[in-house]
This record gives structure tokens, sequence and C-alpha cells, in this order.
């Protein structure tokens, strides 16, 4: 047995079908007019097995851990962006800080200071929600092409 830990995956509730068929987890946990959140219990290392084939099929989602006994907790978020491209990001409980000396060693050229903090916030964001399902087709037919073309 692994180390084990809660996690909570946020699908749109277009979605909802195709991740109950691959695991129903304990049901929905909580929803909004978009969005649908599924828990699963005992997942070991916060890692749900089945999210390589909810990226296969176009499926954007969240999905976040509570803490384990040998790993911090944490977020992983997964979009696709109107040209068909997936984005992860994965996020911890250092995610999003900045070393002070980096930022004091720019202090002098602000133009400098502006860039490269502009490029911290970039890795922080994760795309809305919003042209997911539109973009999650693009991405599939993307693959799809891109396969016949190996």
């Amino acid at each position: 047995m692994g180390d084990r830990t809660y996690v909570t995956l946020t699908v749109q509730k277009e979605h909802w079908d195709a991740v109950n068929e691959l695991d129903p987890g304990e049901g929905a946990t909580a929803e909004t007019d978009t969005l649908v959140c599924i828990g699963y219990e005992e997942v070991n290392y916060g890692e749900l097995y089945f999210l390589p084939e909810l990226i296969k099929q176009g499926i954007a989602y969240d999905s976040s851990w509570a803490n384990g006994d040998e790993y911090p907790e944490g977020e992983e978020s997964t979009r696709f962006t109107s040209e068909g491209r997936l984005v992860t990001k994965s996020f911890g409980p250092t995610s999003g800080t900045v070393d002070i000396t980096d930022l004091v060693k720019l202090l002098d050229t602000p133009e400098e200071l502006k860039t490269f903090i502009l490029k911290a916030k970039e890795k922080e964001e994760v795309l809305g929600w919003e042209d997911q399902i539109a973009n999650g087709k693009i991405y599939r037919a993307r693959q799809l092409i891109l396969q016949g073309e190996a």
C-alpha cells in the first residue's frame, strides 16, 4: 500500500459521464452551473490513475490532494489552448513564492523587474474554464492528425 490521501477532481458538468465511466469516486461533492467536483478517498500518493485518459479525451480538469505522510498537499490543472495544445501546471505549498534576493537585484532596472514579476505571475496563471470543451475537441483532432503523420 502506498501513502494514501483524499483527492478532489473538478471537471465541467458536460464531462461528468465520461469521468463517471472511468471511476465514479465517492460521487459529486459539489456542483455549480458548469462544474462538478468529485471526491476520491484513499488515493495512492494523491495520483488518480485515470488522468491520462482524461487528457486523451480532451477533458480539462483540476485535481487537488491533501498532504500525505511523504508529500505535501498540491494541485494539478490541465487545460487546452485554442490551438489545441495541452497546458498542465502543478502547484504545491511553495508555489508562487519568489526569492526576495532576485527582486532586490532588479531594483535598479525597473523594466527587468517588471518582466521578472510578469513571468512569475504567468507561471501561476491557469487558463479559465471558458472554451475548454471546444479547445479539448481541437486538442483531440490535433492528436489524431499528428498521430497520422507518425
